[in-house]
């Protein structure tokens, strides 16, 4: 996706080629959750325009497919950094949603591989960056999932002696979570945003710093140039493979 591309008013788009851009994103988003988390990000922003889609959200979408096209063997390769351990990485980007909401992430490696990876709009607006990172990480869905997929992984034969490293760019998250009690700043949120407290001080998660040009998971909230997305797709431990590729016309000649 472009780099500051921002969504036109709804009023703009037409109602009438919504099927054909739901077609089109819903076929992109199937490949998003399953193998190219590096186009996660830029299908959450445009599946959000299907009801009146405009021409530049079509040029977007079909941005993306030539995209694809370019670049056709890329894909998850599981084991290649055997020492990974279990991690999860979680980011925010502050009010760069419609109705000044943010978008949240995050990303499980293991191995040196993503295994499961999220890129969605907040539910609800955040007053600061710090709310915003801090609800990114309080997310029940991530946290459950962490710990879900923890389990997974111990039935599977990895062993786990440390609780689930988290990984966040925010200090001020870190210094939350590690306050006793709740500060006024976030006392306001729902209870559910707070799981992840409870997760830490029971000692089930294990909060970290990282330098955001390292963290995988800002990849997916917000559009990147070539040479920082191409980061992020090392990051995020996509690589090219060396599988073949066929097309249906290959396969009806073969036969």
């Amino acid at each position: 996706m472009v780099q500051g591309w921002k969504p036109a008013n709804n009023k703009e788009g037409d109602p009438n080629s919504s099927l054909d851009y739901i077609e089109l994103t819903g076929k992109l988003n199937w490949l998003s959750i399953k193998t190219r988390p590096d186009i996660t990000q830029s299908i959450a922003r445009l599946q959000r325009r299907s009801s009146s889609p405009t021409d530049a959200d079509f040029d977007a979408v079909k941005r993306i497919y030539r995209y694809l096209k370019s670049n056709p063997r890329y894909g998850i390769v599981l084991g290649q950094i055997p020492t990974q351990p279990f991690t999860a990485f979680v980011d925010a980007s502050y009010a760069d949603c419609e109705k000044g909401r943010s978008t949240e992430s995050y990303v499980f490696m293991l191995g040196g591989a993503p295994i499961a990876w999220s890129s969605k709009r907040q539910q609800i607006v955040a007053h600061s960056t710090t709310v915003a990172e801090y609800c990114s990480m309080s997310t029940i869905m991530m946290v459950r999932q962490g710990l879900y997929l923890q389990n997974i992984c111990r039935a599977i034969g990895f062993e786990f002696d440390h609780p689930l490293p988290v990984f966040t760019d925010s200090g001020n998250v870190i210094k939350l979570l590690n306050k006793p009690g709740y500060s006024p700043g976030i006392r306001h949120l729902d209870v559910r945003y707070h799981y992840v407290k409870e997760s830490k001080d029971e000692n089930r998660i294990r909060i970290e710093k990282i330098d955001g040009k390292k963290n995988p998971a800002d990849g997916l909230t917000k559009p990147y140039d070539n040479y920082k997305f191409v980061q992020f797709r090392n990051l995020i431990g996509l690589k090219e493979t060396n599988f073949s590729i066929k097309n249906s016309s290959d396969s009806e000649d073969d036969e």
